[in-house]
């Protein structure tokens, strides 16, 4: 394959995988949620991906925690699945992977939404895919919404936490380590569960953003990340994330990784009818 051939299928690479990730880059609502997303593209392929869930029915389930009493849960109960994550490493191999991941991830969040559950499957099937000299592993942070009771339930592996913003200003990490994907099949994975506010906001990043360099050379770090996103609390969720942006923003055309970021906003319940 000669040079001008190779650079042409990597830029048709990097347009596929941007087609992947770029489509609704504006907020929307999503099932009692304001969603925000951003990808932005380094100058070579690499292994960002994101996927939203669309909202799943929970069937109805006998809670027996109260002797003689048969609990079923409402009909409109609905839980809604978002992953972000990152293969190692960039080029087309990480691109390949990072495909794979946004096909695994996306059927197996149609058939369960329990976050452990969700990382053990894509473990177990990114094991048995992935060759075992490619040194390929893939981290990820998966959360589900319950729109009803206003309920997350989250777990992460090998990946930087989400950081929960209270409408009051708080912040704090939600945070469950696991270890990476793709390395052991038979490896557990831990999950927990945080209740929210109406006004309440969910950050979700990968490292090549909070690794990324400022516009004084200076990086930009994690402390730095929540930093900008506790001070945009009263801005709405699509002006946080273009700050955000715009603080790494080089003056070059040099993106030495990609830089993904998703912002969650939780609405108040809609009342049932």
């Amino acid at each position: 394959m000669n040079i001008h051939k190779f650079h042409k299928e990597l830029d048709l690479a990097g347009r596929i995988q941007q087609g992947l990730l770029s489509f609704q880059n504006q907020s929307y609502e999503l099932a009692g949620l304001t969603i925000a997303k951003q990808s932005l593209a380094a100058n070579s392929i690499g292994g960002d991906f994101y996927l939203f869930g669309d909202p799943k029915q929970l069937p109805m389930q006998a809670d027996e925690s109260l002797p003689g009493v048969v609990h079923y849960g409402a009909e409109s109960d609905t839980a809604i699945s978002i992953v972000v994550g990152d293969v190692t490493g960039h080029g087309i191999g990480s691109a390949l992977v990072m495909a794979l991941c946004i096909a695994l991830f996306s059927d197996i969040i149609k058939h369960t939404h329990n976050p452990s559950e969700i990382l053990h499957l894509a473990n177990q099937k990114l094991c048995a895919l992935l060759p075992t000299d490619a040194l390929y592993f893939v981290t990820a942070y998966v959360v589900t919404f319950f729109p009803r009771s206003q309920t997350i339930v989250y777990s992460q592996a090998g990946h930087p936490p989400g950081w929960l913003l209270s409408k009051t200003g708080g912040l704090e990490p939600l945070s469950c380590p696991n270890s990476f994907l793709g390395l052991y099949a038979d490896e557990p994975f831990e999950e927990a569960c945080h209740e929210l506010s109406p006004g309440d906001r969910i950050m979700m990043y990968t490292d090549g953003l909070s690794e990324a360099p400022k516009t004084n050379g200076d990086r930009l770090s994690e402390a730095g990340l929540c930093d900008l996103f506790q001070q945009y609390i009263h801005q709405s969720l699509d002006d946080t994330l273009n700050a955000i942006f715009d603080a790494v923003k080089q003056k070059t055309t040099v993106i030495p990784d990609y830089q993904t970021l998703v912002l969650i906003e939780s609405s108040p319940p809609h009342p049932q009818s």
